[in-house]
């Protein structure tokens, strides 16, 4: 939408026009706007900001969108109020930039819900954790997370958009094998976490049925070599203690 030829030439078609045909520019942005959103389910709301007129045409109701963008100076990511935006503006590319060239903005507002729903999916199990650092500045987390990890993290883990980074983080609640991914196209970190102990959970489980099994296959071997002790060899050991007898002449 920065560069659209319908949004880049807004402004300055508005000039010629009279209040109607204005309009109904300003409806055709919107429409394109709207149905963008249409086929993605992980933006709010798309809007567009022209600063020499103050006009403002977002998707979205929410009238103070628009104070927001007329504070907007660099383009990325970035965190208001707690919501996660995107900011690109016109021009794209200008020797020696000045906030004051900027002549119109163009930002998205992601859906948090989106995000936790990543997050979700990013571990499987209770006892593990995941959560997003935007710029190694802003936190996302879907669940509480351990403030101290993400301290560690943040001084820790760098882009890498090759590998999967591992690293232990050792406190006095445990020790912890955190995972890190880096996305270059967002700046953004996908960091997961679980608690040693708890992932050892399974493998102590399954060696305490093992020795368990042992214990008892070795109880059930006494148990048969008592039973044939009484019921085989004992008859035997009499049977042959009485021929010896026989043959002694005691009939």
């Amino acid at each position: 939408y920065t560069v659209d030829d319908r949004v880049r030439l807004y402004y300055r078609e508005k000039q010629s026009l009279d209040n109607y045909d204005a309009q109904a520019k300003k409806n055709e942005i919107y429409d394109l706007l709207s149905n963008a959103l249409l086929s993605n389910q992980s933006i709010d709301s798309i809007s567009i900001y022209w600063k020499k007129d103050d006009d403002f045409i977002s998707t979205s109701h929410d009238v103070s969108l628009a104070a927001i963008f007329k504070g907007i100076t660099s383009r990325g990511w970035k965190v208001v109020n707690g919501d996660l935006f995107y900011f690109s503006f016109f021009p794209l590319m200008k020797p020696q930039f000045q906030p004051f060239d900027i002549q119109y903005v163009v930002g998205i507002k992601i859906k948090t819900s989106v995000l936790s729903d990543l997050l979700s999916k990013a571990v499987n199990s209770n006892s593990s954790r995941a959560f997003f650092l935007i710029n190694k500045s802003f936190l996302f987390n879907g669940k509480p997370v351990d403030n101290a990890i993400v301290e560690k993290a943040k001084v820790t883990i760098f882009p890498n958009n090759e590998n999967i980074m591992k690293f232990d983080y050792r406190i006095k609640e445990g020790d912890y094998y955190v995972l890190s991914k880096y996305s270059s196209r967002i700046d953004t970190y996908l960091v997961t976490y679980t608690r040693v102990s708890d992932f050892l959970v399974p493998l102590n489980h399954t060696r305490q049925v093992f020795f368990l099994s042992i214990a008892a296959i070795f109880l059930i071997g006494l148990i048969i070599i008592l039973i044939f002790y009484r019921n085989f060899y004992r008859s035997i050991h009499l049977l042959n203690k009485k021929f010896l007898r026989v043959e002694q002449g005691h009939y």
